[in-house]
């Protein structure tokens, strides 16, 4: 009795002990699984509370971390800037307003915000502008002799994210980012198949942009043939294609496709959609930078759109895991806080 009470502290585990052993068990039995016996793994478990090693695997292999990386992104984000942080675009106008007419340019002043389209409201890509289109009637603005001019000065060059892949920047993981986005600055593309073989498969774009052209190349065939299809825009160019074959019983595919010019492409849709809402618009649009065009003190602000919390954003950035999102979070840092 005496030899075994000695011994028991070594013997009986403790419950912390135990825990760390089924830890081990249940990691080894997750890679035993077949599917990733290629895979590169690396596995790094620490006690915060007591700075023990709780289980390593290969804890220093250099790894590419991906999308991990938007997780330092989101939590400096909530750190620096707040879960109640909102993106402000500020709509102002210079010039004189008089009987509905607006005598003077339209300027939007952007500040990154990534949620202009319809992720927050209903899939409708165009209800922010639709919006604004009845603040500005509210406002008494149902003419514009001037130009609508963007202001994307708040971010800086480059567009794209470092180390990016050029033959990803067609598609939506791969947008340019601007201070100025709509749709994640992108086009959705909506492809279905003709009821007979042989023929085009339909497709349609979303928001209606003629800035864009389509060259539709793909065909209807038969369900016993392999579909192989393709959506992707030329490089550097605002043209998409459509090619490859299309199964006559297939659902719509979806493919979201980035465009080229992005500030362009906001000021267009806006401008078309303002049209299409009863305000008509006299002259073309304009990028510049409205602190260059005119003095502080007599830009007249009409009003300002909020973005949805950040606490909502962070949501479409990590479980959706948007690049786009994620860059025009970061740039809002650099901006805010480094200039």
């Amino acid at each position: 009795l005496s030899l075994f009470l000695s011994c028991s502290p070594h013997i009986l585990l403790t419950q912390k002990q135990k825990k760390t052993i089924e830890l081990k068990k249940e990691i080894s039995f997750l890679l035993k699984d077949p599917s990733i016996a290629n895979a590169h793994v690396g596995i790094y478990v620490e006690s915060i509370k007591e700075g023990k090693v709780l289980y390593a695997r290969n804890p220093f292999k250099l790894m590419v971390p991906a999308s991990n990386m938007k997780l330092f992104t989101t939590a400096t984000a909530l750190v620096k800037l707040g879960p109640d942080f909102r993106f402000r675009t500020k709509i102002g106008y210079r010039g004189t307003l008089i009987d509905s007419v607006l005598n003077g340019d339209l300027i939007i002043i952007g500040a990154g915000d990534p949620s202009i389209s319809g992720k927050f409201y209903n899939n409708d890509r165009l209800a922010i502008f639709k919006n604004w289109a009845d603040s500005l009637k509210t406002k008494g603005i149902k003419i514009i002799n001037g130009q609508i001019i963007a202001d994307e000065s708040f971010f800086k060059d480059p567009k794209l994210g470092e180390g990016w892949d050029w033959d990803d920047e067609p598609y939506w993981y791969c947008a340019k980012i601007s201070a100025l986005a709509l749709n994640d600055n992108c086009v959705d593309i909506a492809v279905w198949p003709d009821s007979l073989p042989g023929e085009s498969v339909h497709v349609q774009m979303f928001p209606q942009y003629d800035k864009i052209k389509i060259i539709n190349k793909a065909k209807t065939v038969k369900s016993t043939i392999p579909q192989e299809l393709q959506v992707t825009r030329l490089h550097g160019r605002d043209t998409i294609l459509v090619t490859g074959a299309m199964n006559i019983n297939a659902d719509t595919l979806w493919e979201s496709i980035s465009v080229q010019h992005p500030v362009r492409y906001f000021l267009d849709v806006l401008k078309e959609t303002l049209q299409q809402e009863g305000i008509r618009c006299n002259r073309e649009v304009r990028i510049a930078e409205y602190s260059k065009i005119t003095s502080k003190d007599s830009l007249k602000l009409l009003f300002v759109h909020q973005s949805p919390p950040l606490s909502e954003l962070i949501k479409v950035v990590n479980k959706i895991s948007h690049n786009f999102y994620a860059e025009q979070i970061l740039k809002t840092l650099g901006a805010r806080f480094k200039g």
